[in-house]
């Protein structure tokens, strides 16, 4: 089958693709079936300096002249939007759960340049819980530069039981010291969802948490991500780094989070937890380029 090509002159509306989510029927994967390649773009996008500075603010980030390391992937949200509710991606986006992310940065990004965006997924693979796919994320510079990319692991749960792609080992805590501790307000939700562009209802208050099985609301994954990011490389400054995390389970609104942190390593190890260091929220390591 033909790759599934979407070009955009401009960035696609995020209203029109959660409309899409919400209404929009899916066939579901057949079986033997696969997720077919996909691929969106669009070049020659300036980010909103006033929009960066606002993400950076929720986030911790110390944002002046360049995008915040976890930053691109809100950039590109729409592209992803477009390519998960296009009529040929078999699965429904409601129910996807985003399960680990790692970005990699190659230099610093200016909040002036203008960037190429490049959204692919292609196939998937079988676990335990069901079926995960890889949604990958580029960003290029004007002179085709490759300055950064993400992969981002989603999981669609559909009772399949056949072995898979190893889970992430939960390291011991031992030797870890706490780097920071947060009150996470129970509106991070609803502000960094309107900021970024998802407005998933489990992260907007407890009602609609409730409809779809948490007891309160939960805070994005990607917020804690990159709250961690601007914690650990406000320690760390460097521009080539990765940052490679494994989400655990859901931070609770209001709640609150501890960072710990391993530097004893050739890379940082690190763990977002509850302050008692009983709940793991997500695990991860940050390497230098």
């Amino acid at each position: 089958m033909a790759r599934i090509q979407l070009e955009f002159d401009r960035m696609p509306s995020t209203l029109l693709g959660f409309v899409r989510a919400g209404l929009g029927r899916k066939r579901g994967l057949a079986r033997g079936g696969a997720i077919p390649a996909m691929h969106a773009r669009l070049g020659g996008f300036r980010p909103d300096p006033r929009h960066v500075r606002r993400y950076a603010a929720l986030c911790g980030d110390q944002a002046e002249t360049r995008l915040p390391l976890a930053y691109p992937h809100v950039l590109a949200a729409p592209l992803h939007l477009a390519l998960m509710t296009h009529a040929d991606f078999p699965l429904r986006l409601p129910g996807l759960v985003h399960v680990a992310n790692r970005v990699r940065r190659y230099r610093a990004i200016s909040l002036t340049e203008a960037l190429d965006l490049d959204v692919r997924v292609d196939g998937h693979r079988e676990v335990g819980q069901g079926l995960e796919f890889d949604l990958q994320t580029r960003v290029l510079g004007a002179d085709g530069e490759l300055i950064w990319e993400s992969d981002s692991t989603m999981l669609a749960r559909n009772g399949a039981r056949r072995s898979g792609k190893a889970s992430f080992t939960q390291p011991d805590l031992g030797g870890y010291e706490e780097l920071a501790g947060w009150a996470v307000p129970g509106s991070i939700g609803r502000r960094y969802g309107w900021l970024a562009g998802d407005i998933n209802p489990i992260h907007l208050n407890a009602t609609l948490a409730r409809l779809f099985g948490f007891p309160r609301a939960i805070a994005h994954g990607m917020w804690s991500f990159a709250r961690c990011a601007g914690q650990l490389l406000g320690q760390q400054p460097a521009d080539a780094v990765e940052l490679d995390v494994v989400f655990k389970r859901p931070l609770l609104l209001p709640g609150e989070a501890v960072l710990l942190r391993k530097p004893d390593e050739p890379w940082v190890a690190f763990v977002l937890a509850d302050p008692a260091r009983e709940q793991r929220y997500l695990s991860g390591r940050l390497d230098l380029l």
